[in-house]
């Protein structure tokens, strides 16, 4: 998909497109505002941090005490889609705008198709993009490609005639600015691209390299970001920090903010839901919550909670009186709902992996799945998700049209189509992390909680990353105007000043 953006170079761009000496060993330093996320000289005695798709066509080589990675002969791989056969890939994920440096070489005799190839925004071995070194340009050849669940296609809106192989060593840079969706690929000289596209299809994923069916040498991989920030300033109140206004508790939980933005949370292993007031004050809402975990208000005032003791989804009044919603499904109970999000049409939707409990006497799930289920103000319950390996999190939108699942089993977030009648289609990735509880701001911004609170733009982009004291389980807006973040984190909760407001 084109994006408007596209055509105009910004100036962080110009500062990011640096001019280097083609075939040099030795790169410039990186920009002040960058920082280098991987290196690789490949001096190593040993090949590390990298994955093969055939590994015994990949190893170090060395000549004229010259040490490099070597693709020596073809793959015997074979993937679902067309897209280059042979691949090594880095472990990292990479999120957003980066620069790629690289130093290539081919070992292939010269023919029209003569290539070696380079992967990025790779999430799986369907849905990636590569730019394809090939010495002739045709629609197969010597562009930007995209592999998005089908073979590959030419994305690329400008490329020269082909790419110039001999037998020598060749710099190539490509530099990635997200927002946009503009890619750009430069050979040797790195003033002026050779290949360029916009496409904002996939904003993160893992780097590689490889051919199709050709051999060749890569040497001083170098992948240079802007220094990601803690916070980010068009979220974050200026000059606003992390504040602890309670602790002493076991493990913190499911926050969920009520009408007026009073803050309730949980304490599982100890048994009680808590309530944060807007006086600052804190009290016990309930005392035997029947091992409450997610937490979400209705638009009535009554609190919903996901409450694994007896395996069921529960709701309580503003006394605490509490009715039984659901507890099982085809007549087996659940494995322990999770967290749970209620749409404007009073839909619920909730996660139900399988954890262990040691208040149960249990050893084993009953249910065949680790599942997503919806509840319709009918009662009428229906599994609408059954391939996940531990869902968790999970978010709607306003409008009742997305959800977001977290499956912290494969690590990794999903995006939902929600349709008129409660199913979810279109099951998308959305972000290379898992998540234990999420919120949204107005904006759309998804806020994930494993190791920090990551923040998610709408597109799939990761904006911020908010460190916490410790380690966050979930995360609401609360507060009269909605624009304190709190965040439940083990033994604490924390919260945080924000520009945006919550939903």
């Amino acid at each position: 998909m084109k994006h408007p953006a596209c055509g105009i170079i910004t100036i962080c761009l110009l500062l990011l497109v640096l001019a280097a000496p083609a075939h040099s060993k030795n790169h410039p330093a990186p920009e002040t505002d960058s920082l280098i996320v991987i290196r690789d000289d490949f001096q190593a005695q040993a090949l590390s941090g990298w994955e093969a798709t055939d590994a015994d066509a990949w190893r170090l080589d060395e000549r004229e005490g010259e040490r490099f990675l070597s693709l020596f002969t073809q793959s015997k791989y074979q993937p679902p889609v067309r897209t280059p056969f042979n691949r090594i890939l880095r472990r990292e994920m990479v999120h957003g705008d980066f620069m790629l440096d690289i130093l290539v070489r081919s070992t292939k005799e010269d023919y029209p198709h003569r290539d070696l190839c380079i992967f990025f925004g790779y999430q799986d071995e369907s849905h990636h993009y590569y730019v394809h070194l090939g010495k002739t340009s045709d629609p197969h050849s010597n562009s930007i490609f995209i592999v998005n669940g089908a073979d590959r296609a030419s994305i690329a809106d400008s490329r020269n005639e082909g790419t110039a192989w001999d037998d020598g060593w060749h710099s190539v840079r490509i530099v990635r600015e997200a927002g946009s969706g503009m890619i750009r690929v430069f050979w040797d000289d790195h003033s002026r691209p050779v290949m360029s596209a916009c496409d904002s299809a996939f904003l993160w994923g893992k780097i590689g390299l490889g051919s199709f069916d050709d051999t060749g040498d890569f040497d001083d991989l170098r992948i240079q970001m802007k220094n990601p920030a803690s916070g980010n300033p068009a979220i974050q109140a200026e000059g606003a920090e992390i504040v602890r206004i309670c602790s002493g508790f076991s493990f913190t939980e499911g926050p969920a903010a009520d009408q007026k933005g009073n803050v309730f949370f949980t304490d599982q292993p100890n048994n009680k839901i808590y309530k944060w007031s807007l006086k600052n004050k804190l009290s016990v809402f309930h005392d035997s919550a029947q091992r409450s975990n997610g937490l979400y208000f209705r638009e009535d005032g009554k609190l919903l909670a996901c409450a694994d003791e007896q395996y069921r989804l529960i709701e309580l009044d503003r006394k605490g009186r509490i009715s039984v919603l659901a507890g099982e499904y085809n007549g087996k109970p659940f494995n322990g709902p999770n967290d749970l999000w209620i749409d404007l049409s009073g839909r619920i939707y909730f996660t139900d992996p399988y954890y262990q409990r040691p208040w149960w006497t249990r050893q084993a799930p009953e249910q065949d799945c680790e599942g997503v289920y919806c509840l319709e103000p009918s009662g009428r319950l229906s599994r609408v998700a059954d391939d996940f390996k531990k869902p968790n999190g999970i978010i709607g939108t306003p409008d009742g049209k997305t959800l977001y699942v977290a499956d912290i089993g494969a690590w990794r977030i999903y995006r939902y189509n929600i349709l008129p009648d409660g199913s979810l289609s279109g099951k998308k990735w959305f972000a290379p992390e898992g998540s234990d509880g999420m919120t949204l701001d107005e904006k759309g911004n998804v806020y994930l909680t494993n190791s920090a609170v990551s923040v998610y733009s709408p597109a799939g982009l990761k904006i911020a990353s908010i460190p916490a004291p410790e380690m966050p389980s979930n995360a609401c807006f609360g507060g009269k105007d909605r624009k304190t973040l709190f965040i439940t984190a083990r033994t604490s909760v924390y919260t945080l000043k924000m520009k945006v407001r919550g939903i």
